[in-house]
């Protein structure tokens, strides 16, 4: 029989002997995969963002990761397609691929896995986009486009601390590595700048017709940014979007009525958007998504709109008649809408993208592939982009939504970039961001052109 020293040493043995087994197994916790609460196995991502190698994902596979340190997320590869998203639904639910569908495990909800739209269950909302790049054979999480994902909502309080910050007194390392240049700064960046938006970024599928006004305002494509593309004589490529190519000037008039992308020509104008889509078409384009439009609009890659003083000085955009227009006038009065007042394409080398794309802002205005689906969209007439969607004027600057008060504001074209001129019937300000609604589907104006778009070669 044990006496009671030796059953109390027993008990501090088998207590110190669990202590050891616990710590052993957090030690293995950390150094395997995590497992989520209610979902599966997700592997943390590289401190880069690599997710994974491509090769290790084939078509109709899934791969479980970690997003932001704590959040369930799922990467799916449909056809070659590779699509990311937040992994939640329903109440604390998650979704599985299984076939062609994403479904979730906490009720009978389905989803598109290219898209992440709901395909079955109203009340349920569509998976959030994680904006991926892919870059060397590897996917990796698009640091600089997941800023614009909002903070993820939680039931859990923050937890309390009483503890105050810990001082210290020592000053900071110095170092004579010079900093490493941004994209703002770098002169041989060839890529836009950084550019958050207050909407969530949503795929090329889901803005076929934009959800809602907001996002028509400053649309956000969340396809992976890639690195390199090739497009045919006269486009550029744009690596946003999934990659695609657009005209690098104002479409120009050539031969059988083809749609053609070339220095020193005037824009092709008083064409309908039905002549324009079908010009496009005819030179084995299409004419541009709104979204792929406001995707490769920039000024060297940081600027989205002008000041007037910008304008003259700094960039050289046609807002203010900067070509001479001596034809525009008859009988001593000066014609408002004369052709000769838009620029050869090239004329401003200063009014030109970080890609090479010439006189997106000013000019003319150009139709882009999108319509109006709503009567509400005809609310905010006249009104900043900024006030409209409630942020600061340094982000949006004086660029506006137009409109005619006669038009039928259902099934109206979007028009682009502001104009050569500014005057109360045409204002706001020529900018990225300016949308006008001036003319239904059929009818043409001397101040609208267009610009086409195609896939890389």
């Amino acid at each position: 029989m044990k006496t009671g020293k030796e059953l109390k040493d027993s008990s501090i043995g088998i207590r110190v002997r669990a202590l050891i087994l616990i710590g052993i197994l957090v030690i293995l916790a950390g150094c395997t995969e995590v497992r989520l609460p209610q979902g599966p196995q997700a592997n943390p991502i590289g401190s880069d963002g690599l997710i994974l190698k491509m090769a290790d994902l084939p078509p109709g596979s899934e791969y479980h990761f970690v997003f932001r340190e704590s959040i369930a997320a799922i990467l799916v590869n449909t056809d070659g397609k590779l699509k990311a998203y937040i992994n939640t639904c329903g109440k604390g639910g998650f979704v599985l691929l299984e076939g062609d569908t994403l479904n979730c495990q906490g009720n009978e909800a389905t989803f598109d896995p290219k898209t992440g739209a709901v395909l079955q269950d109203s009340d349920e909302s569509p998976l959030r986009i994680i904006p991926i790049v892919i870059k060397d054979g590897a996917v990796y999480v698009d640091e600089r486009q997941t800023k614009s994902i909002p903070p993820i909502p939680t039931d859990e309080p923050p937890v309390p601390t009483d503890e105050p910050p810990v001082p210290t007194d020592e000053p900071p390392v110095p170092t004579d590595e010079p900093p490493t240049p941004t994209a703002q700064s770098s002169p041989t960046d060839t890529s836009q700048s950084e550019r958050t938006s207050p909407n969530p970024p949503l795929s090329r599928e889901q803005m076929e017709t934009y959800p809602d006004f907001a996002t028509a305002l400053d649309p956000v494509c969340a396809e992976p940014l890639v690195e390199e593309g090739t497009c045919s004589e006269g486009m550029a490529f744009i690596r946003q979007c999934g990659g695609y190519c657009i005209d690098k000037y104002e479409t120009s008039k050539g031969e059988d009525g083809a749609a053609e992308s070339k220095e020193g020509v005037r824009p092709w104008i008083n064409i309908t958007f039905y002549e324009a889509k079908e010009a496009c078409e005819t030179a084995g384009k299409r004419l541009c998504k709104d979204f792929e439009w406001m995707s490769a609009c920039n000024l060297g890659g940081d600027r989205y709109y002008l000041t007037e003083e910008e304008d003259n000085e700094t960039f050289g955009c046609n807002t203010n008649d900067k070509c001479p227009f001596p034809e525009c006038h008859i009988g001593g009065e000066r014609m408002l809408w004369c052709p000769e007042r838009n620029c050869p394409g090239g004329t401003n080398p200063k009014c030109r993208s970080a890609e090479g794309v010439y006189d997106m802002i000013g000019n003319v205005l150009e139709w882009t592939d999108a319509q109006v689906p709503s009567d509400e969209w005809g609310e905010n007439v006249g009104n900043s982009i900024a006030s409209i969607l409630g942020e600061d004027e340094d982000k949006y600057g004086q660029d506006g939504f137009h409109r005619h008060h006669a038009l039928t504001i259902i099934g109206t074209p979007f028009l682009r970039g502001g104009i050569h001129t500014q005057s109360e019937s045409m204002s706001p300000w020529a900018g990225c961001f300016t949308l006008h609604l001036h003319r239904q589907p059929t009818e043409a104006e001397p101040y609208a052109g267009f610009r086409c778009c195609s896939d890389p070669e």
